[in-house]
């Protein structure tokens, strides 16, 4: 049987099986990967052009793809795991027994899970979800002891990576852990471990309602979980400030599960007043992300949103994200149809983001990461999209076999791993991947509170029977044979008699379930979103200020220039010119092509401040903070600045006189050397306090060096005519991840008339 996606020419999958043969070798100069070349995925091999991978057996796999031919051998014992027997679908096998051989690989010393072969660390973003996706069923007391090792002891919190900025608050999608947690109780049912993750899980939660959460949108600051390289998904003018204070889909949509969880947990644990509180934050969340998230243009969830003040969402998907806002419930079930068939795929997988950036290389941008194509072909199996199940599975399998290892990522317009910008073999979160697409869709087992069920989905190029044996599942050992193709169970058997397919094994005692299931189609062809690999948004304008006109050369391919106004359109022209409106204000400028949705993101705002709205302070100048005033590093205005410290001994309390009642915008002119922009943990969190209130966090991530000055985060105030006591203290929850560096150079404080 064969499949062609749609118009394309390209044939992205052929379904049917063949005898192993001798593969020819390839001579290095002949070795050629073209853009978007066919490629063919069977029970027992995958083709592409002249390379070809043949599985000679469940345990050896010949390759012709790279300069060189390769073998992959299974070269580990794998008995103690579940066994996969595909007698006429060898290829499948061979690549779940690489995976179970990869994980045991990626088990260190210390028995917690590492990253991939390059990368020795235990990762928050990557334990949660590997955990997740199939290690919590496969490899409970690592997983166990992987997830605890994320944890900072001293506080019970979860533990931000380095990354941006220096880290938390700037990113926040630690909470990505609860996908794990949850997962993880959902196997064994481990009170104690309920009770111990729960604690973790409220603590972070109440930081990250402290130090991240924003009143006004409803939503969470932060960056996007996995795309943390910046320029590579954010428009090239984001600065880890700009960064904390946008808004991103996928992570926003990991803290609604946290909260969720968080409910469910409290809920099981007995604390049903926590329970109620969580799950008004949850549901306030899920109502915010669908509000302010949807893009017009786009037919779907943008990726972020712009930092404040503008607001507005980017026009670019973020594909994981989207796949977790159907498995965590944040659509709707009868929404999840249309989300996975709008998720843009080309013809070697799942892209990460679309359009891609034309400023930046490949890795997330321009690159296909598997682990990001398993939860697609989760997603795609709770929809009940079939054709993007088939897809799915065949790319992830096509990307295995070729590379004789469960890849990081690879490109997107060549399917090769040439082009990446760092990569590593055995990664964990594509092992998981490649596990899960075999153990919760081929085999559709899944768990819920009341037990363990089955929703298999088989592409037609997937030949039975194939059986699963020996799977534990708390007391019980399950083993399933699965015949058949298609979405809709036929008829079920468990230990010979026939039952309803939605039935739930207990596993409470120790049985030895045999279940059997046969397979049809009973759904019509769902469609998938195959985009072009030549969709590249424009480049972003560059604008400049003279007087009061805002200038800005032609950009290529654009016809249209769209204007914003603190967010809002207010004009759109083929000149490269405009005139704001007076005020305060910041303006960006969107460039456009004749048709279609490939415009720039929006270039970097000019802020337009008049004089007469605008107060600023040297806090040099401020008597109480005179002992904390320096000069060391230059670049500052004034005569100085002052050092806070990092316990926070040192409280700037700064009068100021407000002759006109409004709204302000309310910032610091700092410096933070303690890091690169680009990673570490030492971003520095104080609140501020006005008239002895609470307003909100000021944020001041890492510039590099401590001569590198710029603006902290803002926050938006409306405060009386007269005077008024701005006071920036240390709160308990303003502890960063590095937990002893927490300090920055303060030159200045602005307060802007907004409106």
């Amino acid at each position: 049987m064969k499949l062609s996606w749609y118009s394309l020419t390209l044939l992205v999958l052929i379904f049917g099986c063949s005898a192993p043969k001798q593969i020819k070798s390839i001579q290095k100069e002949t070795v050629m990967y073209p853009i978007n070349e066919p490629y063919e995925v069977t029970s027992r091999r995958v083709k592409q052009g002249e390379k070809e991978a043949v599985a000679v057996s469940d345990r050896e796999l010949r390759i012709a793809y790279f300069a060189s031919n390769t073998t992959w051998k299974l070269g580990v014992d794998i008995q103690h795991l579940p066994s996969l027997e595909t007698p006429k679908s060898p290829l499948i096998a061979a690549l779940y027994n690489m995976a179970l051989e990869e994980a045991i690989k990626d088990i260190r010393p210390d028995k917690t899970f590492m990253a991939g072969e390059k990368w020795n660390g235990v990762w928050t973003r990557d334990i949660s979800y590997s955990v997740d996706l199939a290690l919590a069923a496969l490899f409970p007391e690592v997983s166990v002891k992987s997830l605890f090792a994320k944890v900072d002891t001293n506080r019970q919190v979860i533990i931000q990576d380095t990354g941006t900025g220096g880290s938390w608050p700037v990113s926040t999608d630690r909470v990505v852990w609860s996908l794990a947690a949850k997962q993880y109780f959902l196997w064994h049912r481990d009170r104690e471990f309920l009770s111990r993750a729960y604690e973790v899980m409220k603590n972070t939660a109440l930081a990250d309602r402290h130090a991240a959460y924003d009143r006004e949108t409803g939503l969470y600051y932060g960056e996007s979980s996995f795309m943390d390289w910046r320029e590579q998904s954010y428009a090239s003018w984001m600065s880890p400030v700009d960064i904390y204070m946008s808004f991103s889909f996928s992570t926003c949509v990991l803290h609604y599960h946290h909260l969720s969880t968080l409910a469910w947990m409290a809920e099981k644990l007995g604390r049903l007043d926590e329970a109620k509180q969580w799950k008004s934050w949850a549901e306030e969340l899920r109502i915010a992300i669908r509000t302010n998230f949807i893009h017009q243009e786009l037919g779907t969830y943008a990726s972020y949103l712009y930092p404040s003040p503008l607001r507005i969402p980017v026009l670019k998907t973020d594909n994981l994200g989207l796949a977790l806002a159907v498995l965590t419930g944040v659509v709707s079930q009868e929404e999840a149809a249309t989300v996975v068939a709008n998720i843009p795929v080309v013809p070697f997988g799942v892209v990460c983001l679309w359009p891609q950036q034309p400023h930046a290389g490949y890795y997330h941008n321009k690159g296909i990461w598997p682990f990001v194509n398993a939860y697609y072909v989760l997603a795609a199996r709770e929809a009940g999209n079939l054709e993007a199940v088939s897809f799915g599975i065949g790319a992830m399998a096509r990307a295995a076999a070729f590379f004789g290892t469960h890849k990081e990522n690879f490109s997107y317009d060549r399917g090769h791993v040439d082009k990446m910008a760092v990569n590593s073999d055995r990664q964990l979160w594509s092992v998981a991947g490649y596990l899960a697409v075999v153990q919760r869709v081929i085999f559709g087992i899944s768990v819920d509170e009341k037990g363990l069920f089955f929703r298999p989905m088989i592409p037609t190029f997937i030949e039975g029977p194939l059986t699963l044996k020996n799977l534990r599942y708390l007391s019980s050992t399950v083993s399933v044979m699965v015949e058949g193709t298609g979405d809709t169970i036929e008829k079920i058997m468990v230990n010979g008699n026939v039952v309803s397919p939605d039935i739930r094994l207990s596993g409470a005692l120790p049985t030895n379930y045999t279940v059997v299931i046969t397979m049809k189609r009973t759904s019509t062809p769902q469609p998938i979103r195959m985009v072009s690999t030549e969709d590249i948004s424009l480049n972003e304008p560059k604008l400049k200020l003279s007087n009061t006109m805002v200038t800005w050369k032609e950009v290529k391919n654009a016809r249209l220039y769209t204007v914003f106004w603190n967010g809002k359109k207010v004009a759109t022209t083929p000149q490269t010119t405009y005139i704001p409106s007076s005020g305060s204000g910041v303006i960006n400028v969107q460039a456009n092509p004749a048709e279609g949705i490939l415009s720039s993101c929006l270039s970097a705002p000019i802020w337009i401040i008049p004089d007469e709205r605008k107060i600023t302070l040297q806090l040099e100048d401020i008597a109480d903070l005179q002992p904390y005033v320096t000069n060391r590093y230059k670049g500052y205005s004034g005569d100085g600045y002052v050092l806070l410290d990092n316990e926070g001994r040192v409280v700037p309390k700064i009068e100021v006189n407000i002759p006109r009642a409004g709204t302000y915008l309310v910032r610091f002119r700092y410096a933070n050397g303690n890091g690169p922009v680009n990673t570490d943990n030492r971003c520095a969190i104080r609140t501020l306090l006005i008239d002895n209130r609470e307003q909100g966090v000021m944020v001041f991530p890492q510039r590099g060096v401590w001569t590198e000055w710029g603006y902290s985060s803002h926050l938006m105030v409306k405060l009386t005519r007269g005077k008024h006591t701005l006071t920036l203290v240390k709160h308990a929850l303003d502890e960063n991840m590095n937990g002893k560096i927490n300090h920055a150079a303060l030159d200045s404080i602005e307060l802007v008339l907004w409106e």
